[in-house]
């Protein structure tokens, strides 16, 4: 990873939007299907923490995180990694990175939710110290003291 550039707040919302149209196929289900991506993007952007890995000028990795309920905790919504830098560890980095943040911030959690059907984005969530705290058929909420 040393000629990637991790930072926090850069990109902008179309950049965002770039970014998660390049990675629409790799989440479970397509995020598309779920949302407007440029729209989304523009939410991201205005009211989450972004943090971010940049090579040479694209925006390869995006972890974004809303710090806006400390009753309830940060929230991890999403975690992407272009399909070319894959299998890096940008996505270790972006958690370690995001964990850390969140922890000086003040919070005392961080909670995500995950396609049950993801079982890589589990896998790397657990190895963090992520544990379920609730199951659906369809997705897991996890959360992680901190």
């Amino acid at each position: 990873m040393n000629d990637i550039e991790v930072c926090a707040g850069h990109a902008s919302a179309e950049q965002v939007a770039e970014h998660l149209n390049l990675c629409d196929a790799l989440f479970q289900p397509k995020l598309s299907s779920k949302v407007n991506i440029a729209n989304y993007a523009k939410k991201l952007t205005d009211h989450a923490l972004c943090l971010e890995t940049w090579q040479q000028g694209t925006l390869v990795g995006l972890l974004c995180v809303y710090c806006n309920d400390p009753q309830n905790g940060a929230f991890v919504t999403n975690v992407s990694v272009v399909p070319d830098f894959q299998g890096r560890g940008i996505a270790s980095e972006l958690l370690r990175n995001a964990i850390e943040t969140v922890r000086e911030i003040g919070f005392d959690t961080l909670k995500l939710e995950v396609n049950e059907t993801n079982i890589a984005a589990m896998r790397l969530y657990q190895q963090f110290g992520f544990v379920s705290e609730q199951v659906t058929s369809q997705s897991t909420m996890m959360i992680l003291n901190l």
